[in-house]
């Protein structure tokens, strides 16, 4: 359903949250997946937790912190009443802890983050999110300003990531490793 005129890419600011490139066409998106969604019928669950699971994203990235913890629950709810799997619950629940960091509930963001990281050491079918859970994490103890446990799950994380050889996850590492050191740098 995405096509070229929407604009959906972003970079990472100083505070490692992402920035879109053009705010405009993001949201012209999301209020695209919000029509579509209620075009869908109850029978269509997977659909529904998909653009849920995106407007949460991008709503988050484009500062509506409310909106995308509202999809981002009901995609929840939606995965645990159809009993949707592991990989799905994971995926969402790390994007909802990234909107509970971005609306500054500490708490909640460490609890979706730490199930995701214990679930996925302890189930083989998500443990490709291991290093996701952690790079969330350092994430977290970044804004948090802990930035020695900041620097130790990035590092964490970035090992896996070599393991897995996927380039665009070993320079989200990468990045934010360095975005980590300038800031510890510029504290002393």
């Amino acid at each position: 359903m995405t096509s070229p005129q929407y604009n959906l890419n972003y970079k990472y600011g100083a505070d490692l949250r992402e920035i879109p490139e053009d705010p405009a066409s993001m949201q012209a998106y999301v209020d695209l997946l919000l029509n579509e969604l209620k075009k869908l019928t109850a029978e269509q669950p997977r659909l529904s937790v998909k653009f849920l699971g995106e407007v949460g994203s991008y709503a988050r990235m484009l500062g509506k912190t409310e909106a995308a913890h509202h999809a981002l629950e009901k995609s929840l709810t939606l995965i645990d009443q159809h009993d949707m799997g592991l990989p799905l619950w994971g995926v969402h629940s790390l994007r909802y802890g990234e909107v509970m960091r971005a609306k500054k509930d500490e708490l909640a963001a460490e609890t979706a983050f730490h199930s995701v990281l214990e679930m996925s050491l302890r189930h083989p079918e998500i443990r490709e999110l291991e290093d996701f859970a952690l790079q969330h994490l350092g994430k977290l103890r970044f804004s948090q300003k802990k930035f020695k446990e900041a620097e130790d799950l990035f590092r964490q994380a970035l090992a896996i990531r070599k393991k897995k050889a996927i380039p665009e996850l070993i320079q989200s590492t990468e990045l934010a490793l360095r975005v980590l050191l300038m800031t510890k740098d510029r504290q002393k």
